[in-house]
């Protein structure tokens, strides 16, 4: 699928193009608890006549061992994600300019050159050789380039998380120069890496969200409603207010969101103006048409902060009346393609009722693709 923003330019590894390096949101430097991430489509940014670069900034310092990535491409006949032999694939790591607009330079700190790119897993693990050194809070790239003398008839693409209409920083939970995408001379601005990075000592950073559901859309309306169903792993979560992501189809009944213990105890309730998630037309199970909608965060103060607790369950639960219709979609976790906890939201799941919460439901990968649970809603706490 193609979103916004393609690149228009090939570059050498030792050119310093002009770039308008548009950043997108990731995992890094995180102030929040949930899945924090918005998703609409994947989008793939094809390695031929232009190069492809992931802006990230180090979590922590230490040798870089490895790094996940999202490799697109078509297993027989050509197509827009890959094609022929796959191309001479190189990925290399370079530092950032410093410079405002953050760009690539120098030479390269370490590369790879992976193969099997038209015939491995998609999801795939590149390892460097001699691991580079990172330093925590810095800037780098990683950035494939097509050394292949016929690259328009040999290459691959590499995929990203991208929303057709982005918001200013891209991610609500991270800011923009933190994690990026670019493509030839161009900032992706609708796009966000799917990438993980694995140090020598096991630490793990990245955004591991690789899929949106948005064509298994579930209604919140009347008796239809969703939640967020998560226990706490780690310290316990000081939490002042909560954000969702939601599309509006019809109505102007406000959104209710309950915040509850596992046992139905009721913390925190409160409504969100519909005013807040513009009306559209609806998501279908065509996943294009999601370029025809407007989802959008909406969000609620609590009146005082919460304390969610190591160890204990909890709902965050969306309704509203019957004659107002909302729909929320499930973004899935990469968790069974080598992708860690530490670049998603791995302590719940997205739930669906359709009986008025007798009964609750994981999200739907497709019509017959039911109760997953390596999904959830689009949502975040804010952290005090």
């Amino acid at each position: 699928m193609i979103c916004a923003g393609s690149g228009v330019r090939r570059m050498g590894w030792l050119l310093l193009p002009t770039l308008l390096a548009m950043a997108a949101g990731g995992q890094a430097n995180r102030r929040y608890y949930g899945s924090g991430i918005q998703f609409d489509v994947l989008n793939n940014q094809p390695v031929k006549k232009y190069d492809v670069d992931y802006r990230f900034r180090a979590e922590f310092s230490g040798s870089l061992k490895s790094f996940n990535w999202y490799d697109a491409y078509g297993r027989s006949e050509c197509d827009g994600y890959g094609c022929g032999t796959g191309g001479k694939i190189e990925i290399c790591l370079f530092a950032d300019d410093g410079q405002p607009q953050h760009l690539w330079t120098g030479k390269p700190l370490a590369c790879v050159s992976p193969a099997n790119l038209r015939r491995g897993d998609k999801l795939r693990e590149d390892a460097f050789s001699q691991p580079p050194r990172l330093q925590a809070g810095q800037l780098y790239h990683l950035h494939w380039h097509n050394a292949d003398p016929e690259p328009e008839k040999n290459f691959i693409s590499v995929d990203d998380t991208c929303v057709w209409r982005p918001i200013t920083p891209r991610q609500p939970t991270i800011p923009d120069t933190d994690l990026a995408v670019i493509s030839g001379s161009h900032g992706v601005e609708t796009d966000t890496p799917i990438l993980q990075l694995t140090y020598d000592n096991g630490a793990t950073q990245g955004q591991g969200y690789k899929e949106s559901w948005n064509y298994t859309a579930e209604t919140i309306s009347g008796a239809s409603k969703v939640r967020e169903s998560f226990t706490v792993n780690g310290p316990d979560r000081l939490v002042t207010e909560v954000a969702v992501r939601l599309n509006r189809v019809r109505g102007s009944s406000p959104l209710d969101l309950r915040l509850e213990t596992g046992a139905g105890e009721m913390m925190e309730e409160g409504s969100i103006a519909p005013a807040s998630f513009p009306e559209g037309r609806p998501l279908t199970q065509d996943p294009w048409d999601s370029q025809n909608v407007m989802p959008a965060w909406g969000r609620l103060t609590f009146r005082k902060p919460l304390r969610l607790k190591s160890g204990q369950s909890y709902h965050l639960l969306l309704s509203t009346a019957p004659d107002t219709v909302y729909q929320a979609y499930g973004i899935q976790r990469a968790s069974g393609y080598g992708f860690s906890v530490s670049t998603y939201f791995a302590d719940g799941r997205g739930e669906a009722s359709r009986d008025n919460g007798v009964s609750w439901t994981g999200f739907r990968q497709t019509e017959t693709s039911l109760d997953h649970r390596d999904a959830d809603i689009q949502f975040y706490f804010s952290l005090l």
